[in-house]
Formats: C-alpha cells, structure tokens, sequence
C-alpha cells in the first residue's frame, strides 16, 4: 500500500514538474512576444526623408520624425522616402520585383509591422500653384480636382501594392500641411499682388486647394473603410496658425515649404499619438524615452549659451504631455544659436 501511494505521489510530482515546464515555457514565450522589436518604415517625399528641415543636416538624427519615432518605441526603423516623389513615382518604386536584400525597400516593406506615408504634395505642388491659385480667386477648382483624380488612383494601387506585400502590416497616411501663406515662397510676385488687389487671404486659399488634397485619403477611406490610420499633420499646423502666423513659422523651415525642427517634432507628436491609440506603442515608456532624449539633446547643443539648460531640463521632465516637452524645448531655445 505504501509502495501505491509512493507511487501515486511521484506520478503526481513529475506531472506538476511537466505542468510547471510547460507554463514557464508559455509563459517566457509570452515575455518574448511582448518584447519583440517591431519594425517602422517611412516611405513617400521629402517631409518624410528629411534631407531638408532638420537643421543643420548633421543633426537630422535627433531631429526627423522618422528617427524620433524609432528611438522613443525602440522599434528598428528605416527611412525609404525620396524627395520630389508623387504618388506616381511611390507607385514605380514600390512596384519593382521583390529581392532578397534585406536592406532594399522591397524587402523592408515586406517585413514592415509599420509604415508611415507622407506623399500627395508633390501632385500638387509640382503642378504650378501659381494657377491653381489664380483659378482658385475665381472659385475655380476644376483643374485641381482634374488632378487629383490621378493621384486618388495612384492612392489606391499604392496600397494594394502595399498589402500585396505584407498583408498585416499596420498602414498610417499623412495629411499634408498649407505651405500657402502670404509669404510663401511658391507663389510668384505677381500672384501675391493680385491676392493683396482683391483682398484674398493667402492661407485660406491655399487651405482650400490643400483640403481638396487631403480629401483624396478621406475619399479613400470611405470606399475601403479601415485599410490605414490618417495621422493629420494638417490639423496640428493649422492649430499652429490659429495661435497666430508666428507659431507656425516656427514649424518651417527656411525654404517656407518643409518642416523645421520644431515642425519636425509637432508630427513626430501626431504620429506618436496614432501609434499610442492602435496600441503599438506604450506612452509612459515612449514619453519618459522623449524626455530623455530631448534633455541630452539640450545639454549636448546648448550648454554655455543663454539656455538654462538645468531649468528647462527640469520643466521637462515635469511635463505631461509631448506638446509640452517640445514647448519648453522649442520657446528655450528660440533665436538661440546652438553649438554644434
């Protein structure tokens, strides 16, 4: 009888040792899911490239959205973007035969958890917004639409082409912003005086060819529901401008056209803020990776000039809120010559 209960007792040990195995293995395999790096892909023009906006070039790694957003998830992350593509040229480019060089953008969409777009500006901007703005003073948006009618189509071979290639990728489009204020470099002298003649506000009509634009993702979307994520960076610069034309600005670079640093990092926010949402990214770690990343960024370029680095260093890991930290960082460090 003994011997049967010694038995039974060993049969039971060594089926609670198997048990306790087989959970600890599902468990650590849980772990190792949880903490899979996931990759992030930029495609689309030069907002996305980043080659013009962060300034100065050397210090494009801490100031593209591309590599805000890789750093503060920790995600590996690639930039594919090429300055001066339309849709045209994105749908040629990711339709070349697929390789096996795990570096082409073939292979990295095809191996995508994320891609980000900004493309569309180019159709338009490229396409003489001189006369897009002289038609518009007339109220006459037919050449526009004529256009955009092409790129809506390039839009959606672009991403069936996409999902032909990673069926479960997460897909987030950009809107984009209006470059068209009153001193915009992409309208001529003459353009601007017939504006100023007739009393025609440049923003709002720039504003009204870019939302014809941008309704070419919205049109999209409500013909194939839920096929990608709209990370409205129009939005975010027009709030900028309902502050006050200054603020805005500040999200410019030089050349009036592409994102400065600070605009840079207002659509690092945007995205941030999608990818928070789809539960792709966790805020507390992202947020206190941004916090970090952008105080060292403030000691390494700013300490011996007027900046309070210590002050500024505190208020930010004070803050709540990404819009916050890029305040603080971006209002300290106004007009101030970094050191480089």
């Amino acid at each position: 009888m003994k011997k049967k209960l010694i038995l039974i007792a060993a049969c039971c040990l060594v089926t609670a040792v198997v048990c306790c195995s087989l959970f600890g293995c599902a468990t650590e395999k849980t772990a190792q899911e949880e903490e899979k790096t996931l990759n992030f892909l930029v495609l689309g023009d030069s907002i996305g490239e980043a080659l013009l906006g962060p300034s100065p070039l050397s210090a494009r790694d801490q100031y593209a959205y591309c590599t805000l957003i890789g750093k503060v998830n920790g995600y590996s992350y690639h930039n594919r973007a090429v300055s001066g593509h339309q849709t045209g040229n994105l749908l040629d480019y990711i339709s070349r035969p697929a390789d096996d060089s795990a570096y082409t953008h073939i292979s990295l969409i095809k191996n995508a958890d994320i891609i980000d777009i900004s493309i569309l500006g180019n159709d338009f901007l490229l396409a003489d917004v001189n006369r897009f703005a002289k038609d518009g003073m007339q109220g006459d948006f037919s050449r526009a639409e004529d256009i955009l009618a092409g790129s809506y189509e390039n839009i959606c071979a672009i991403i069936d082409r996409i999902y032909e290639l990673n069926p479960d990728v997460t897909l987030i489009m950009q809107t984009l912003y209006n470059p068209l204020f009153e001193d915009s470099i992409m309208f001529s002298e003459e353009v601007k005086a017939e504006m100023k003649e007739k009393g025609v506000d440049a923003y709002e009509l720039g504003g009204a060819l870019l939302n014809r634009l941008n309704d070419v993702l919205y049109r999209y979307l409500i013909a194939h529901p839920y096929r990608f994520y709209i990370a409205d960076v129009n939005s975010k610069f027009n709030y900028a401008y309902q502050q006050g034309v200054e603020y805005l600005d500040r999200y410019m670079y030089a050349d009036c056209v592409h994102p400065s640093n600070e605009g840079h990092a207002a659509i690092f926010t945007t995205i941030q803020t999608v990818l928070e949402q789809i539960g792709l990214a966790d805020h507390n770690k992202a947020i206190a990776n941004y916090k970090a990343l952008v105080t060292e960024r403030l000691k390494t370029y700013y300490s011996g000039t007027k900046v309070d680095v210590q002050a500024i260093s505190a208020a930010i890991w004070s803050a709540s809120t990404y819009d916050q930290i890029n305040s603080l960082y971006f209002d300290a460090t106004l007009d101030v010559v970094p050191q480089y």
